[in-house]
């Protein structure tokens, strides 16, 4: 009996310590959740996500590169050679080539610079569709887009792409649909409305009287009326 006694109360033992280390804090876990989950960052371009990167050199240059984390242009110390492309001399330059709202907002009246950029796939291997402005045909088309990196002229759906890029397309669009500015689309008055408002303002159109059959004779009768 006291064996049976000490097997079970082994046994709880060795269970209640082996709970032990599969708990798990829930704030810890839901801090992980957060940090596995992000959506993915498209660059401007494909550079403006490198590291970076000061080069061999020792020299100490005053440069500016984008973060891809925190979406902003940052400085750093540069070599004075090799390197990447993600180094510029100056805040603005940065902010130009690699910042999305600076793009779209510099000039309202042209297109955004990561327009004229051709294509880009990125690095991974996914098969999304997506559009891009093809700055040579001048106007959005289809590319098989991989889901990672790439630059800032990739679109979900063609209407993004017309209104980011390709302006003067929507605006024909908008004339060939708006029937208060294009004549074409607007009930026009036919000649024959015409031509009777016409007759109506010279008086020429009478109210048409009865006509006599051939053969039908003129019929008279007597009035009793004194005159």
């Amino acid at each position: 009996m006291k064996k049976d006694q000490i097997f079970w109360a082994s046994v709880c033992l060795l269970l209640g310590c082996a709970s032990v280390p599969l708990r798990a804090d829930p704030a810890e876990g839901e801090d992980d959740a957060e940090a596995t989950v992000a959506e993915p960052v498209i660059p401007a371009r494909t550079f403006c996500a490198y590291k970076a990167d000061s080069g061999p050199c020792r020299a100490m240059l005053k440069r500016y590169y984008f973060n891809i984390q925190t979406q902003q242009c940052e400085e750093f110390v540069y070599g004075g050679c090799e390197g990447n492309e993600n180094q510029f001399e100056s805040l603005e330059e940065c902010k130009k080539i690699c910042t999305r709202d600076y793009s779209m907002t510099a000039s309202k009246n042209e297109k955004p610079s990561f327009c004229f950029l051709e294509e880009d796939v990125g690095i991974c291997r996914g098969y999304f569709t997506r559009y891009f402005y093809n700055s040579q045909s001048k106007q959005c088309e289809t590319f098989v887009y991989g889901g990672c990196f790439g630059n800032l002229n990739n679109f979900e759906s063609l209407g993004e792409c017309k209104a980011t890029c390709d302006q003067d397309a929507l605006k024909d669009d908008k004339t060939q649909l708006d029937p208060v500015h294009n004549d074409s689309l607007t009930p026009q008055p036919t000649k024959i409305i015409r031509s009777l408002n016409k007759n109506l303002r010279k008086g020429s159109i009478r109210p048409l009287l009865p006509r006599r059959r051939a053969g039908e004779k003129k019929k008279y009768y007597i009035s009793s009326l004194p005159r």
